[in-house]
């Protein structure tokens, strides 16, 4: 009874301590081997490794780093040529049991394609510009080959193509590396000459089969922290699954209101860890606020409300434990009645102790007001933002993206603008005037634009020449080229293109207010903007088109 009063206790009050807890272990390749570059980043424990409190050098494969305060956090470790792995840590107290935690650490190589058929390159010539990177020249013996000037006696870069998640990782010729800030290294070769000669060899990378990866294991006395770190791994791969399904099936046009996801057996075996008495608190309560946010269940706390109530009870608002669960913070605050949802959010916002837990129940009664068209309670609730979370990047995202005197926003007129499409002729806000159209802000590399592609088609094959309706797509690809590869290759997309010049920094783009993509827009024949953003994306887009343009012809 007492673990259970002084946990609780933990939860509610922060926690001040004279003493600490340090934490050893080691950390081993998917090979077992030691790493080569390898580093450990201490976080609360719904933090990310680009905002560490603490980051400490692994040497030997060996780690040791110390922590003053009881709390709940993750360690997350990174090395060269492997995918960062986050691990949950509960310390209860800084004294006792929990002075000393020992763990060993495996990690997951990365996901390499299978196939290498382009690679690029980046590095400190173009301050590793994602958006700038050069081709690598693919020898006959399957290695990638890329030369350049060299200003000094060594030089950083990374390759781009090779993962299959996409990051830029090290490449397989390396004299160091250079932890990049992001979860990945740099690979640093010496100059020779005032050149430099770098080598891909894929024969190099370290393809095996990691099921079982990555793996953690605690000390006996700390076996239920192993469990925890389980049950993230697992819902890691069930969360990737479901998304995997859910763009699948929105890409072949299903009914999406309808789509579920089969978490079983671990949606059982959370719950079953939820409710056996016999637990530690911290494994059931984390196992709470893990069922929280499970998207697209056939039963969850958006849809059983005695549920939902049975976890806010047992894992209250000023729990530290909802920094675990982003997403099941929005959902267990989930309901049709209005003015109890703004209650429940606001208790987070107000009473829990960890910062990010406050300011992301923040960005989202900020998202609600701005898509209720509340302005009132927008500028109380950026004002809000700006002043106690004003150095947070939600904040300063919230402050860009909701603006209650937006230029962009439905009821204003369309910004004037002038471009001229791929085919040559040039349109503009006055020669589109007694038609409606769509403005669609997209690129081919924006992955939520791709999977917005179906609906889109199939909106257009229904409406076009209805009042005039047209789409006008304006890319921010890096070259005119790669839209008229995606067209041939991926989709059609039969209506009007244009290429922004500049991207994110255009003209056009910033008098349309675009800080991200994709961003629709629907104008009227007088000029109008009549609707956007998510009223015009997936199963919203044609109920819209069909309020403004009447319901599609027959022959369409």
């Amino acid at each position: 009874m007492k673990r259970f009063g002084f946990f609780l206790a933990l939860l509610l009050l922060p926690v001040l301590a004279a003493s600490q807890t340090m934490i050893t272990g080691t950390l081993k390749t998917a090979d077992g081997k030691v790493p080569p570059a390898a580093d450990l980043h201490l976080t609360g424990i719904g933090g990310s490794y680009n905002e560490p409190m603490q980051t400490k050098s692994v040497t030997g494969g060996k780690f040791q780093v110390e922590v003053k305060d009881a709390g709940l956090y993750k360690l997350w470790f990174t090395a060269a040529n492997h995918q960062a792995f986050g691990v949950p840590l509960v310390i209860e107290s800084i004294s006792g049991v929990d002075k000393k935690i020992d763990l060993a650490v495996q990690l997951r190589p990365y996901s390499y394609k299978s196939e290498l058929g382009e690679l690029k390159i980046i590095g400190e010539w173009n301050k590793f510009n994602l958006r700038s990177g050069e081709p690598m020249t693919k020898q006959a013996d399957g290695s990638f080959v890329y030369e350049r000037e060299a200003s000094g006696n060594e030089i950083a870069y990374q390759v781009v193509g090779a993962d299959g998640d996409g990051h830029s990782i090290n490449g397989t010729m390396s004299d160091k590396f250079i932890y990049d800030g992001g979860g990945d290294y740099q690979s640093v070769v010496k100059a020779s000459g005032g050149k430099v000669r770098i080598v891909f060899e894929p024969k190099k990378l370290l393809r095996m089969m990691a099921e079982n990866l990555p793996s953690v294991k605690f000390d006996k006395a700390h076996a239920h922290l192993e469990e925890i770190a389980s049950f993230e791994k697992q819902l890691d791969v069930q969360r990737n699954a479901a998304m995997k399904a859910y763009l699948g099936a929105q890409a072949k046009g299903e009914d999406m209101k309808k789509f579920r996801f089969d978490y079983e057996p671990l949606y059982t075996n959370l719950k079953v860890a939820m409710n056996d008495q016999k637990n530690p608190l911290p494994l059931r309560q984390f196992a709470a606020v893990s069922l929280a946010s499970f998207p697209f269940a056939e039963v969850n706390v958006m849809n059983d409300s005695l549920f939902a109530d049975a976890i806010r009870k047992f894992v209250p608002a000023e729990s530290l434990m909802w920094a675990a669960s982003m997403d099941g913070t929005n959902n267990i605050c989930f309901t049709k009645d209005k003015t109890e949802q703004e209650r429940r959010m606001r208790m987070f916002v107000d009473k829990n102790p960890d910062r990010s837990v406050r300011v992301n129940m923040l960005l989202t009664m900020t998202a609600l007001a701005s898509q209720r068209g509340e302005s009132e309670k927008l500028v109380s609730l950026l004002e809000e933002m700006k002043s106690k979370y004003g150095d947070t990047q939600e904040a300063q995202f919230a402050l860009k993206r909701f603006k209650p005197n937006a230029s962009v926003a439905v009821g204003k007129a369309v910004p004037a603008f002038e471009v001229k499409l791929l085919g040559g002729e040039t349109v503009s806000n006055k020669s589109m005037l007694g038609k409606y159209y769509m403005m669609d802000f997209w690129a081919v590399w924006c992955g939520p634009c791709v999977v917005e592609m179906p609906k889109l088609h199939e909106a257009y094959g229904k409406f076009k020449g209805k009042q005039g309706f047209e789409v006008l797509s304006l890319s921010f690809d890096q070259k005119q080229e790669d839209i008229t590869k995606f067209r041939a290759e991926r989709f059609k997309m039969p209506w009007l293109h244009t290429f922004v010049e500049g991207g994110f920094e255009g003209a056009i783009s910033k008098n349309f207010e675009v800080i991200g993509i994709p961003k629709p827009v629907l104008i009227d024949p007088k000029g109008n903007i009549v609707a956007t953003e998510d009223d015009l994306r997936g199963e919203n887009l044609e109920n819209t088109l069909a309020k403004f343009l009447g319901e599609p012809t027959k022959n369409n």
